[in-house]
């Protein structure tokens, strides 16, 4: 409980010797509101001659200020003589202080019974939710649905108003399923209703499903939605299912690791069965299949230019799947190679794959990456197990980048911009820059592109169709100036739709003087892998 301590002193003035000054028998205070002469709240007074011509009256007191509104208010005092009259009221403004706070609410539906009078809400620390409006007694139609709230100052605030429709019972109208990826809202395969007619609020629905076109030896995922007859889409049910190859299949991944990056897919390796004339080449995710092949012993030979060769010998019976990781080695280096200082200027200068970001996990509008700073926009982190695959547009590709991130809260968009956070320090000669694009792989009235720059030394604007798959841009940027820049990619527009970013890989193919680490060490005229796989060994300390 608050209380305030006031002390107040009267002077009562005498006109003359002749004639006494009646006495002060009496005192009551008031708080804002008189409530009359002798009604309101008592006080004692203490009286005294304070001088020839006056009598002073001392009123200390406390009073409780915990039933009045937090803000300014008047305190009211008054005397009374012997003879019973009242003098004149004194008043003294005072603020109380304090935090107002929400107390009670109420709402009510088209009618106001009257302040307290509606249907209590529940508060709790200031806050409330109304999740259930009971609406079994109304007609079907608009109604308003209001709510007010009230303050610890014991005062109602205004009414909030949200108009709502009373509906009939919906029922199912149309139906559809999609497989792995997101077409668009009424893009997907329809689905039928067991007795011919959709028509119930709960349906038995047929389809078929053709798994012709799928991956096969994968994991697939079928989703179903439904809508009612006002239009209304619901949620998504899901189920996964495995498509078997109706072919015995001999399959694979080859990789690498290179200067501390795990995983690296090797593209157009060679992939051939010994002592026979089956060859295939890995595509650009590292992957191979060979097919139509009798059962028998085999050894699998990986050869690329780039690495060792290596040998994997099994038993295949042409009955069961089978497939293999195959790590390939970086070859070994004599020291006698080349006997220059090193350019530490040379190597891989970047390699992202977006595959750890985030713990590995997919997230809308992600603003933290390992390798970049999102500069403009935002953007979202999606692919391989985001959302249970909803978003995995392009399945077998990891995780990925869609350029154009989700709207906010606030209802902001903006397609996004990620910069290199290291500054790359590029000396006169070639780089080479690769990265992977696709489409937004949504329907998309607008025109999606990216603009992808190294300061003031490159820059190239992408567009590409919605639907396509993504494909690898390879670019060599020959310096002339020795310059320090930043790699940014930058979307343009903001509609949720972007283009798929992945696999970003930037080399430098520099020598120095002919001979450097990276240079022309065999003197062919080109400097390979090797000789960049060379001088990251040698930087690093790391033997592979």
């Amino acid at each position: 409980m608050k209380k305030i301590t006031w002390t107040v002193f009267f002077f009562v003035l005498m006109s003359n010797a002749i004639y006494a000054a009646p006495n002060i028998t009496g005192a009551e205070y008031f708080i804002d509101i008189d409530p009359g002469e002798g009604m309101a709240n008592p006080l004692t007074v203490t009286t005294s001659n304070c001088s020839y011509t006056r009598v002073c009256a001392v009123v200390n007191f406390n009073f409780d200020t915990s039933n009045l509104f937090i803000g300014y208010h008047l305190l009211y005092i008054r005397m009374k003589n012997e003879n019973n009259i009242w003098g004149i009221t004194n008043k003294y403004p005072f603020f109380v202080e304090g935090q107002k706070r929400i107390v009670a609410g109420e709402y009510f539906i088209d009618n106001d019974p009257g302040l307290g009078n509606a249907n209590p809400i529940n508060i709790e620390d200031n806050q409330f939710m109304l999740s259930k409006v009971d609406t079994s007694l109304l007609g079907i139609g608009l109604h308003n649905l209001f709510v007010r709230m009230k303050n610890s100052d014991n005062l109602w605030g205004p009414l909030r108003k949200q108009i709502f429709e009373v509906s009939p019972p919906s029922t199912i109208s149309q139906s559809e399923y999609f497989i792995d990826y997101e077409p668009g809202v009424a893009k997907g395969e329809q689905l039928l209703s067991n007795d011919g007619s959709f028509d119930e609020k709960i349906e038995d629905i047929i389809g078929t499903i053709d798994t012709e076109k799928l991956s096969s030896g994968l994991t697939h995922t079928v989703f179903v939605r439904a809508k009612d007859n006002y239009n209304r889409w619901g949620h998504v049910s899901k189920k996964s299912f495995f498509v078997k190859d109706p072919i015995p299949t001999i399959s694979g991944r080859v990789f690498t690791t290179i200067a501390g990056w795990n995983n690296l897919s090797i593209r157009k390796a060679k992939v051939s069965l010994e002592n026979t004339d089956i060859v295939t080449y890995t595509d650009d995710n590292g992957f191979f299949s060979i097919k139509n092949v009798s059962a028998n012993n085999y050894t699998l030979i990986i050869e690329s230019s780039n690495f060792e060769t290596m040998h994997k010998t099994f038993t295949w019976n042409a009955e069961n799947n089978i497939d293999f990781d195959i790590a390939l080695r970086l070859p070994k280096y004599s020291d006698l190679d080349c006997d220059c200082e090193i350019p530490y200027d040379n190597g891989i200068l970047l390699y992202e794959n977006f595959d750890v970001e985030n713990g590995g996990e997919g997230k809308q509008n992600l603003f933290t990456f390992k390798n970049w700073i999102v500069t403009n926009g935002m953007v979202d982190l999606i692919g391989v197990g985001y959302l249970d695959g909803i978003f995995d547009f392009l399945p077998g590709n990891g995780l990925y980048l869609d350029m154009d991130g989700t709207r906010d809260d606030n209802e902001y968009v903006k397609a996004g911009t990620i910069t290199s956070k290291d500054k790359f320090k590029l000396y006169p000669g070639n780089y080479l820059l690769e990265f992977n694009l696709a489409g937004c792989q949504r329907d998309d009235d607008n025109t999606n592109e990216v603009t992808v720059s190294l300061g003031d030394i490159f820059s190239e604007r992408i567009d590409l169709e919605n639907y396509e798959d993504f494909k690898l841009f390879s670019r060599t940027i020959s310096v002339t100036n020795t310059a320090e820049v930043h790699l940014s990619f930058a979307h343009s527009g903001g509609d949720q739709y972007g283009l798929l970013l992945d696999n970003i890989k930037f080399l430098s193919l520099n020598g120095r003087n002919g001979c450097g680490i990276l240079g022309d060490v065999n003197n062919d005229g080109v400097i390979g892998l090797k000789e960049a796989i060379r001088a990251l060994q040698t930087i690093t300390g790391i033997e592979r």
